[in-house]
């Protein structure tokens, strides 16, 4: 390590100690040139993400699994490959920004969850669905109570669409045997 008085890099270790925590190791180091004395922390540095389980076990951050239950949950939707891989991409951008690196899997299944209601209603019941193990339609409740009466209320302005489309007159309404049904 160089000096930060002096900028030699010769420095030696005249203390060391673990901090009340226990996660990082406290050295005092002193410079062998000019005798500045400085304190550093050292704390192990993880490669990747690591994902605390339900079970307790941990594992490597796979991104593969994360991307294949989105896919699974997109699977017949008008949700494109690029838009799922930008879901992924933020997901892991949000946890690599977290200062732990060991997350709960709870927490990566919300995420994606709260993104997926964002992108599409249907992929996002189904993704939690499976998430949080539903087996009783009454579970459909919770997750679709917070965009059902925004669905409701587009399905009434639909029906008035509808039934105004219905009143207008005949020349107006839909007819099979003119060209490309146009109007008359």
């Amino acid at each position: 390590m160089s000096c930060p008085d002096c900028s030699n890099d010769r420095t030696r270790v005249r203390d060391t100690a673990a901090n009340t925590n226990g996660d990082a190791v406290r050295r005092r180091r002193e410079c062998q040139r000019c005798s500045f004395r400085v304190t550093t922390y050292e704390r192990p540095e993880w490669d990747s993400l690591q994902v605390k389980k339900r079970d307790g076990n941990t594992e490597p951050y796979d991104q593969q699994k994360v991307r294949e239950g989105i896919i699974r949950a997109v699977k017949k939707r008008p949700v494109a490959d690029a838009q799922v891989t930008e879901l992924v991409d933020s997901i892991e951008a949000h946890l690599q920004t977290r200062d732990e690196r060991i997350v709960a899997s709870s927490l990566i299944g919300a995420l994606v969850s709260d993104n997926l209601r964002e992108l599409d209603k249907v992929a996002h019941v189904r993704f939690v669905s499976v998430y949080k193990g539903y087996s009783d339609p009454e579970d459909f409740r919770t997750v679709t109570v917070f965009w059902l009466p925004m669905t409701l209320q587009s399905l009434r302005h639909h029906h008035d669409t509808i039934r105004i489309h219905n009143e207008l007159p005949d020349q107006y309404q839909y007819n099979p045997s003119t060209p490309l049904g146009g109007v008359q």
